[in-house]
């Protein structure tokens, strides 16, 4: 038997590469739960995994989103207006890498976001970075709305502005895109700096700023954090010595990997990969083992048999399990079913005999 899927509940399946985002934050880390289930038929008295065809890895990568319009609290950042600057405070230490600006609020290709740090009340006397101004365009033409010369066209433009993707505006600057009437769907002032406080000021040409930004102007800050110490874990259940039961109290925990190195701010070591099956393997064998120990002789085998993965991360991040495979298989000591005669076979042993034996063996079933 073989278990390729998690889910995000006991019992359910997702089919797996599964990448999922770790941005909800738990006793001070960014986590999630994945589950499998290990079916097992009524008869059999322990079970046994495979080595050899078991396997798992995960990888963790940055994540981007929205620090400006998010609901979760432990993500969102804090913004005011502050002397023409706009004041942004980040829960975490985050890598920004675009300004959003409303579209209706007037900014032009010739102003500039200069931004500064900020530590505690100070703010820095020079700009940290200067980010230019970069707007993504929607395009139409007639009844039909299309991305850029080569792509499919959507027959209704209402649709388009619903579920289209946004385009940079110099995509269209071509010969064969003269026709097509472009509108502006986002500005962004594009951005590489990393910290947890910042101030904000539009300038002009000239260097004066722009006395009516404030921070309603902003529609999104777009940040890039990175996985902080990446861990891997594995929640196997427990049988309780009172009822016989086996369940998943959260007692009974394997560390499978952690590694503690930070990236740097340009990413250079991410995605970080972690090749866990040895101590996959192990940890299975060891929580089977344990439950087949504990349980009566006379009774048969817990089913099904529920497992968690938990990845966890001091900073937000997404993760990707892939290659899981948990081949495994099940044995029964004693084929003979309670109440039913026993056939009984008799040699003399005096001369060779041949005698035969008919047996009703589950499928792929080998006897030892």
């Amino acid at each position: 038997m073989k278990i390729t899927t998690v889910s995000n509940i006991p019992g359910g399946e997702t089919e797996i590469p599964h990448r999922i985002e770790l941005l909800d934050r738990n006793d001070g880390l960014f986590s999630q739960t994945l589950y499998f289930r290990l079916l097992l038929p009524p008869v059999a008295d322990s079970l046994c995994v495979s080595p050899h065809d078991t396997d798992l890895s995960v990888s963790f990568e940055p994540v981007v989103y929205n620090a400006i319009n998010n609901s979760r609290e432990s993500l969102k950042a804090t913004v005011h207006t502050q002397d023409m600057l706009v004041m942004a405070q980040f829960p975490l230490p985050v890598h920004i890498t675009a300004i959003q600006l409303q579209t209706d609020k007037g900014a032009d290709s010739s102003l500039k976001i200069e931004i500064y740090r900020v530590d505690g009340d100070a703010v820095s006397t020079e700009p940290s970075e200067t980010a230019s101004y970069h707007a993504r365009a929607a395009a139409e033409k007639g009844s039909h709305a299309r991305a850029n010369a080569s792509t499919s066209t959507h027959a209704d433009a209402a649709l388009y502005a619903k579920t289209a993707a946004e385009y940079d505006i110099s995509a269209f600057n071509t010969p064969g895109n003269q026709n097509l009437a472009l509108s502006i769907s986002s500005i962004e002032y594009r951005c590489s700096i990393k910290g947890g406080s910042f101030a904000f000021r539009l300038v002009t040409p000239a260097g004066d700023s722009v006395s009516e930004f404030d921070h309603t102007w902003l529609s999104g800050i777009l940040v890039s954090s990175l996985p902080a110490s990446p861990s891997v874990s594995l929640l196997a259940p427990v049988r309780d010595r009172d009822s016989g039961a086996v369940t998943m109290d959260g007692s009974n925990s394997f560390l499978l990997a952690t590694q503690s190195a930070e990236s740097d701010s340009e990413g250079a070591q991410v995605p970080l990969a972690m090749a866990v099956k040895d101590p996959f393997v192990k940890a299975l064998d060891d929580t089977l083992g344990r439950i087949v120990r504990q349980r009566d002789e006379d009774s048969p085998l817990d089913i099904p048999i529920d497992f968690a993965l938990v990845l966890t991360s001091g900073a937000p991040c997404a993760a990707a399990v892939s290659g899981l495979c948990v081949e495994y298989h099940c044995r029964k000591k004693c084929l003979i079913d309670q109440g039913l005669e026993k056939k009984a076979l008799k040699f003399s042993g005096s001369t060779n005999e041949v005698q035969q034996l008919n047996l009703h063996l589950p499928q792929a079933s080998s006897v030892i």
